[in-house]
């Protein structure tokens, strides 16, 4: 990533938030272990939207 100013970010600056595991050491284990956290956590998410959606379904429904 190109910086406009010299010196302007450190070194180990992270432009993106932080991932699962990232003060780990670098290899394939770590990054396969990551990448199960991020479905992990992406998977809870979604869930709760899903059923977030469905109550406000169901609170429609039965105002009629």
């Amino acid at each position: 990533m190109s910086r406009t100013r010299r010196g302007s970010r450190g070194p180990g600056y992270e432009y993106w938030s932080r991932r699962p595991c990232s003060g780990w050491n670098p290899g394939r284990e770590t990054k396969m272990i990551s990448h199960q956290i991020e479905r992990a956590r992406e998977k809870a998410t979604l869930h709760d939207e899903i059923k977030e959606m469905e109550d406000e379904d169901d609170d429609n429904e039965s105002g009629y």
